[in-house]
């Protein structure tokens, strides 16, 4: 399955197919050799082999674990990992770790412990880090109006300590709007990202951190379960997050989820709303869309740039399911996971890349796993930074335990490189649930893996990814296979 359920994840590894389900982030990717497959509609496959590269380390806590790895955020030598059904501090309490490179290396630093945990608060369900801040959510926890409508936590580091900073618990109301009050259920937590850049006004060379935190459950505008985005940033002597606005789409409707999965990097920002687009032609079925919002102006708000959906969209697909931003170079390039969909095998998966600016996002040739078959999920989780781009497919394989792919960027085309899989993988590991990139190495949850525990989770390391692969031997050969190329 490409969808897990965080409440389906015991340590009985019988009842393991049901995993970790859309309700999860993602939030972040690997293969054995064949050969990749751009589309926009119909497949077009170049016969190049992907290599297939094991992982490089393995980590997790000496703590007792339960779900590790479901989560996981990278910012240059520092991993934040989430456990979210973790009952150290009560059953499914939750937990988070944070890991330092020594070398190549990666060491426990701390775990992360909230005040006030209690059973089932589910924290780590997400997590990110940008600088010295992480941001962990809590999906479960007690929120807004004292209800289990879900929290997200900010932590600060100062020398080698975490400070829990402040919980986040959204807007309680929107003034004239008597859906919207606080409730339990509104998932606040559900996916969190944090990220900053420089001020609009060109003036200063502070830093503006921005907080995303998505509640996909959250009842609003008479449609229930519409879903929302709260917006957070730090204010100038970095004393306070400041709420900058509730965030929804521009025409919410019923269970669209919107929210589901988050990212941000500098002034983008992209929601997820994975079951969204029934108003596409023909009555298709929660297809899926993706919004993207960019911040202007002095005060820095958010104002929507477009609507991002499928060139072919078919019912249940989960488009924005997880999706990842990268800005650089006067371009910004949006990744969308669509689990669900069906072109090689009912959920076999589909990532598709939006790459522009200035409200132009034309959609590249939609990428296909190499060896996508029936239950991959490829798209599971996706993360983009500059040339590299990771996909995950938590159900491919031989035994369904999930793989990561590197995807490259060669000019105006993205392609296949490279498979991650686990040198001891078993079935229904979950390899992919979540994947992470800093630099040339990418990190990847395995939430079902072998760890401190049996089944209890890691993540794995993969060095040195390749990103030179549209010239390889193979094509230079001869072989005329039709590698697509588009506008950026």
């Amino acid at each position: 399955m490409f969808s897990r359920s965080l409440s389906q994840i015991t340590t009985d590894k019988s009842t393991m197919g049901n995993g970790l389900n859309a309700e999860r982030t993602s939030r972040r990717v690997s293969r054995l050799a064949r050969a990749v497959v751009l589309v926009l509609a119909t497949p077009m496959i170049a016969s190049a082999t992907t290599p297939a590269s094991m992982e490089s380390s393995k980590f997790f806590p000496g703590d007792v674990t339960s779900s590790f790895g479901s989560s996981v955020a990278v910012y240059g030598d520092t991993a934040v990992v989430g456990d979210p059904l973790n009952s150290v501090d009560g059953s499914m309490s939750g937990a988070a770790w944070v890991f330092v490179r020594s070398g190549t290396t990666w060491v426990e630093e701390t775990r992360l412990i909230p005040t006030g945990a209690s059973a089932n608060d589910r924290f780590g369900t997400s997590v990110d880090i940008y600088d010295n801040y992480i941001v962990v959510g809590s999906p479960n926890d007690i929120g807004a109006g004292g209800t289990t409508g879900g929290s997200a936590y900010v932590f600060r580091r100062e020398g080698a300590t975490w400070i829990e900073e402040i919980k986040l618990i959204g807007s309680a109301t929107v003034v004239g709007d008597p859906w919207d009050g606080p409730g339990s259920g509104d998932n606040f937590g559900h996916s969190v990202a944090i990220n900053g850049d420089v001020p609009a006004d060109a003036t200063s060379s502070d830093i503006w951190y921005n907080i995303i935190v998505g509640a996909p459950e959250d009842t609003h505008s008479q449609t229930i379960d519409a879903g929302s985005v709260h917006a957070y940033q730090l204010n100038a002597d970095g004393s306070a997050w400041i709420p900058m606005g509730k965030i929804y789409s521009n025409s919410p409707a019923g269970n669209d989820r919107f929210g589901q999965s988050v990212d941000l990097d500098g002034d983008h920002m992209i929601v997820g709303a994975y079951l969204d687009g029934d108003d596409l032609a023909g009555g298709i079925t929660n297809p899926g869309a993706a919004y993207v919002w960019v911040r202007r102006g002095i005060l820095g708000m958010w104002n929507l740039e477009t609507r991002l959906t499928a060139g072919d969209p078919e019912a249940h697909d989960h488009f924005g399911e997880s999706v990842a931003v990268n800005a650089y170079g006067g371009l910004a390039t949006f990744v969308v996971g669509a689990p669900g969909d069906d072109d090689l095998g009912a959920s076999s998966g589909s990532a598709y890349i939006f790459r522009g600016s200035a409200m132009t996002f034309p959609q590249l040739p939609k990428l296909l796993a190499s060896d996508g078959s029936t239950s991959g999920g490829f798209g599971s989780s996706v993360a983009v930074n500059n040339d590299l781009m990771l996909i995950g497919a938590t159900g491919a394989g031989a035994l369904g335990e999930g793989s990561v792919y590197v995807i490259s960027r060669d000019g105006y085309s993205w392609v296949e490189s490279q498979r991650l899989t686990a040198s001891s993988s078993t079935t229904l590991d979950d390899l992919g649930i979540s994947a992470a990139l800093t630099g040339d190495v990418a990190l990847a949850g395995s939430p079902a893996a072998v760890g401190s525990t049996s089944y209890g989770g890691a993540v794995y390391v993969f060095d040195d990814l390749i990103d030179d692969h549209l010239f390889s031997d193979d094509f230079e050969s001869g072989n005329t296979g039709a590698w697509s190329a588009a506008t950026p």
